[in-house]
């Protein structure tokens, strides 16, 4: 298991597969004991530059020295409301800000590696990359955690399969966003973190209602560790 290291600053009438079948079926894996894992034949990674993240702005959007925007390339992730001198704007829309704030403490304000792939710069300006940490493709781990869905405006990717393969394992487990779409498989067991926190905890912990919704984010206990967040001691004792 990958431990991220996080910046300082700071079912009736419904057949059941379980998880680890369904993402055999759909990606052709083993059946059940360790869980298809994109990683295990991921793609060399070689970034074209760095640079350090500023501010995450939503789940594929985030701004980086010299205020420049990128703009993740072959995902997409749901919408959030964001304030602009003319005042809020847009809505938020389900698992938006879950996205958003896995992102955030995912990559914090940390130095994170540029990959390009064809156009530079899309229609607003912003600049098009695959973002990379600690030899991570952090858009396939958007993907595989069910933050995001796959788009490639009908052009082929470099990491396209990679990518696809992701959202194939997300799906499978009905994690995130596909645990909102109606089917067969039981989503997993979801836990509550802070934008900024260091802690997960159950949905019923009353530390949850001291946590804004703006700044929440459900998160699966592997990937809670990953991110390296411990259980809260009041209600996940281990």
């Amino acid at each position: 298991m990958t431990i991220i290291k996080r910046s300082r600053r700071r079912t009736a009438g419904r057949i059941f597969f379980p998880p680890c079948l369904a993402a055999a079926i759909l990606l052709g894996g083993a059946g059940c004991g360790r869980e298809a894992d994109p990683s295990s034949d991921a793609p060399r990674f070689q970034p074209d530059r760095t640079a350090r993240v500023e501010y995450v702005i939503d789940g594929d959007t985030v701004i980086v020295e010299g205020d420049e925007s990128i703009r993740f390339l072959g995902i997409d992730t749901p919408e959030i409301r964001k304030w602009t001198p003319d005042g809020w704007r847009g809505r938020d829309e389900p698992w938006g800000r879950d996205a958003g704030n896995y992102l955030h403490q995912f990559i914090g304000d940390r130095e994170v590696g540029l990959i390009y792939d064809g156009e530079r710069t899309d229609f607003y300006g912003r600049t098009l990359a695959y973002l990379t940490i600690d030899d991570i493709l952090v858009n396939a781990r958007l993907l595989r955690e069910g933050y995001a869905t796959y788009m490639d405006m009908g052009k082929p990717l470099k990491y396209g399969d990679y990518l696809r393969r992701a959202e194939a394992e997300a799906r499978a487990a009905a994690r995130g966003l596909w645990s909102e779409r109606r089917g067969s498989f039981r989503p997993p067991d979801y836990y509550v973190a802070g934008r900024d926190g260091k802690l997960f905890h159950r949905q019923t912990c009353g530390t949850v209602d001291n946590i804004h919704e703006d700044n929440r984010l459900r998160v699966r206990r592997e990937a809670a560790r990953e991110l390296g967040l411990e259980p809260c001691s009041r209600c996940l004792p281990e």
